[in-house]
């Protein structure tokens, strides 16, 4: 028989899922008509106060697009995928799940090769630091977060709802958060444990950066999407956090490389964050139609 936690989980998350449902269908709108060799990047949450998106990893996608000047739209309706992954893709007849299954797909599929400057053994370099910006760092970031109640606070200024709701919404998140990172290890060491592997992980990115322009050298390669969306993660939707002090006092280079990028593949940034004055509603807008296929 199920224990007197496990239904307070249950009738929680059952809440949390009719409130962010209602919050959801409120702002569902129907995409125009999809012309065919266009990607339609579906979004979760849609576009952020801050940042074009909360999450780093639709920030990687939509960055892969640009600085491939991939024809694409974006639904910002809430669609979760089959997989029950978010971002994901349609590409004519075809659904695909995860932001890096994304890259790969459309790479194959169009023909498209962001590390071709790259050796074989850069190449390997650039793997294992993807790894670690996405399986090792990104989790630092989601404890630190949402397991450190010190951050409450600037949780509560970007949260999808408020009043009782955001404690709904922190609870639930908190609780996945921790059992998702328990899971996988990291989760099993503290606060404390945990931050001393952000910051190395931070020093290990930094080092490695240098003076380069991108990541691997002179010319962009795939993993500056990668590195690119976890730091606007870290720079700007943690701002006022231990992260973001110890980032901007020690490694320079890494916030100096994230404005870099931002300016070179997001020059409209101002227009697709929901707290600027700018701020324009880009669901069912087509990104470089001129270089949709014939």
């Amino acid at each position: 028989m199920a224990g007197l936690g496990t239904w307070i989980c249950l009738a929680g998350g059952a809440l949390l899922c009719i409130v962010l449902g209602c919050h959801l269908f409120r702002k569902r709108k129907k995409l125009p008509t999809v012309p065919p060799n266009v990607v339609v990047v579906h979004h979760f949450f849609g576009r952020g106060l801050m940042v074009p998106s909360k999450s780093p990893f639709p920030m990687k996608l939509e960055t892969f697009l640009r600085m491939t000047k991939t024809p694409y739209m974006n639904d910002h309706s809430g669609r979760m995928s089959k997989k029950g992954k978010t971002p994901w893709i349609e590409f004519n007849d075809t659904e695909v799940a995860d932001s890096q299954f994304c890259l790969d797909f459309l790479k194959k599929k169009n023909g498209i090769d962001l590390n071709t400057a790259l050796s074989t053994q850069q190449k390997s370099v650039a793997r294992a630091f993807l790894k670690l910006i996405e399986e090792n760092f990104y989790w630092t970031l989601c404890i630190e977060l949402f397991c450190n109640k010190d951050n409450i606070p600037v949780l509560k200024s970007s949260a999808p709802l408020k009043g009782a709701g955001f404690w709904l919404y922190y609870w639930f998140v908190r609780r996945a958060i921790r059992s998702a990172t328990w899971g996988h290890g990291i989760g099993r060491h503290s606060v404390e444990e945990v931050w001393g592997i952000g910051q190395a992980d931070i020093e290990a990115l930094s080092n490695y950066l240098g003076d380069k322009k991108y990541f691997m050298g002179d010319d962009p390669s795939e993993i500056d999407c990668s590195l690119f969306g976890m730091l606007t993660f870290l720079l700007v939707s943690m701002q006022g956090t231990r992260y973001e002090t110890f980032t901007k006092e020690n490694h320079p280079n890494l916030v100096s490389y994230f404005h870099r990028m931002k300016s070179t593949y997001w020059p409209d940034w101002d227009n697709l964050t929901t707290a600027s004055d700018k701020f324009t509603d880009d669901h069912g807008k087509i990104y470089f139609p001129e270089n949709i296929p014939k």
